[in-house]
């Protein structure tokens, strides 16, 4: 499984191997993690949860709702529907899909990605922008 972007790439490599696609070689400064690589499924899905959903498509869901006048929760329905949808026909093991059924609508909590604090209280120049991990609602639990 990949979950890549022009700016936010993230491998698990199990599933880089299992379609050839070639390791991309991404190399981060000694010392600081690497959080492009993930060695589970669940480490992975949180990019999708946290920056993918909660940083991206939130920021998009309510500037449409705000500009169109159309209820926001309508968005995070079509965003809930299609996620569904993509784990019914993706190809991955169905022990993965469960995990990530789980933990995208069974998971009363999300993982949410915490930006301003761990940027400033940085010391020094970061190998990668500093961030922290807390815990937050799952939007689509309600729905569960």
């Amino acid at each position: 499984m990949v979950s890549m972007s022009p700016y936010n790439s993230r491998f698990l490599k199990k599933y880089l191997d299992k379609h050839q696609i070639n390791d991309p070689g991404y190399h981060i400064r000694p010392g600081y993690s690497n959080s492009l690589y993930n060695e589970s499924i669940e480490k992975l899905v949180y990019y999708i949860q946290s920056l993918g959903t909660q940083v991206n498509l939130a920021v998009i869901m309510e500037s449409l709702s705000e500009m169109y006048d159309i209820p926001e929760k309508i968005f995070w329905q079509i965003t809930e529907m299609k996620l569904r949808e993509s784990l019914q026909v993706i190809d991955i093991p169905e022990r993965d899909r469960e995990i990530l059924h789980y933990q995208l609508f069974g998971n009363k909590e999300w993982p949410v990605k915490l930006i301003i604090r761990p940027l400033l209280e940085a010391d020094g120049v970061p190998g990668a922008m500093p961030s922290g991990k807390g815990v937050g609602h799952n939007p689509f639990h309600v729905n569960y």
